[in-house]
């Protein structure tokens, strides 16, 4: 296996170009904030952006955790990559990570001035510097259970011109870490309380939302509600349709996973 390098400063657009550079390259695989990425897919590895604080999310980044760099280790030999590309802010940092990874020596290291202008660069800079947004160079469903709560937007992007060739198209995912200096924030139960019974009465057959339970889990919320029907509606159908309107219309108000939805009808009445 070859491995290569993408190196730039923290916050000039490496992940949001990583997927076009490694295509541009003919990495089939790279390192990117403790996560291995292949074909749109994480196969391995957990994302810094996940981590508490700064340190932690560095850490994470060169695979100080034992446990974490031999997942990736096995990942890389069990995958028979040809190119690996390692993503880092320095060269040093990418040397480190090949060590820890056993990816080998890094036979050329690629600098984020090859693929971006300096205005590229410069905007991604402000982008981090005011809104602490960050990008993970894969599909929303590939990261939003565990991002939950702090998933921002998700975007597909089109590079083009002399710089890339042809047309290359990725997907990206934008997130809000916790340790961001934008600082944290919460969403209480009651927001999704509201969202549920607001919802609820929106479907033909629902008469009231009598109670309303949230409760948390790993990788989002469960919901349990009691609701009141008007007699004569096909019950199933109609609780089947409350359940795919108030999943949606939840996750995406509040970007929060809806593991299910628990539907009790109490009473009906005529």
């Amino acid at each position: 296996m070859t491995t290569v390098a993408f190196v730039g400063k923290s916050g000039t657009g490496k992940s949001h170009i990583a997927t076009a550079v490694a295509k541009k390259i003919g990495a089939d695989a790279f390192i990117d904030d403790g996560l291995l990425i292949s074909s749109d897919k994480i196969v391995a590895g957990v994302s810094a952006k996940k981590e508490p604080t700064k340190i932690a999310s560095i850490r994470r980044a060169i695979f100080t955790d034992a446990e974490h760099a031999r997942q990736v280790r096995a990942a890389i030999k069990k995958n028979n990559f040809q190119k690996l590309m390692i993503i880092g802010t320095s060269d040093s940092m990418v040397y480190e990570i090949a060590d820890k990874i056993g990816a080998g020596q890094v036979e050329h290291i690629y600098r984020i001035e090859e693929f971006a202008t300096p205005d590229d660069i410069s905007k991604a800079r402000q982008i981090r510097k005011e809104s602490g947004k960050h990008v993970i160079p894969v599909p929303t469903f590939e990261i939003k259970k565990d991002f939950s709560g702090y998933f921002i937007d998700s975007f597909k992007q089109f590079m083009t011109g002399k710089r890339w060739g042809d047309i290359v198209e990725t997907n990206k995912s934008v997130v809000r870490p916790t340790f961001s200096y934008m600082g944290g924030f919460s969403i209480s139960d009651q927001v999704l309380v509201t969202i549920c019974q607001h919802e609820a009465k929106k479907i033909n057959g629902i008469v009231k939302v009598t109670g309303v339970v949230v409760e948390p889990v790993e990788t989002g919320v469960k919901l349990y509600m009691d609701v009141t029907v008007k007699f004569g509606i096909h019950i199933p159908t109609t609780m089947t349709k409350a359940k795919q309107v108030i999943k949606e219309v939840a996750e995406e108000l509040t970007a929060i996973n809806v593991n299910s939805i628990n539907i009790h009808v109490k009473r009906i009445v005529y």
